[in-house]
């Protein structure tokens, strides 16, 4: 009994001694400012098609990445799903990009309902260097990336509208 109580007494005291310093390397790890070299990334559509970024050189690109369990993302998809269409017809591509597994990336898509074109990446997000979702990247038709922006966002406010319509143009 002793020993067993010992040792509870011991882990409670480990777990206050360092909760500040586990808390902290939890901020700096959802915290990092990593740039993802989307040229690298290796994908699969629902289809089992192999892609990459190269297949849509020359085209506008909204990259977001995301997955079922984020909370922010579903909540940011309904208002990329408000302006989606129309952005489509004026060029703009829309890509979204989870490392989960196909199986659940199609269940999500059949429960949910999106006409998104959802893609899994072949390593771990964070393999990539994404390391909080969603996020998103803006590449314009010439290959070059707006650099990433973390967080979920209203996309359909008028001013995210007019960042996303000059980027296309």
């Amino acid at each position: 009994m002793i020993l067993k109580n010992g040792k509870l007494h011991i882990c409670k005291n480990l777990a206050s001694r360092y909760s500040f310093v586990i808390i902290i390397l939890l901020f700096l790890g959802c915290n990092r400012s990593a740039t993802v070299n989307l040229s690298s990334l290796q994908l699969t559509n629902l289809s089992g098609e192999t892609k990459t970024i190269a297949d849509y050189k020359g085209q506008t690109l909204f990259v977001n990445f995301w997955a079922t369990w984020c909370r922010p993302c579903i909540e940011e998809f309904e208002f990329i799903a408000k302006i989606k269409p129309q952005l489509e017809k004026e060029g703009m591509n829309f890509l979204f990009i989870s490392d989960e597994s196909i199986e659940t990336i199609n269940t999500f898509k059949a429960k949910k309902g999106y006409d998104f074109n959802f893609l899994k990446a072949d390593k771990t997000l964070v393999e990539y260097g994404v390391y909080s979702m969603p996020t998103t990247y803006l590449v314009h038709k010439d290959g070059k990336s707006s650099g990433s922006m973390k967080g979920s966002y209203k996309w359909d406010t008028p001013g995210n509208l007019k960042l996303l319509r000059d980027f296309i143009r």
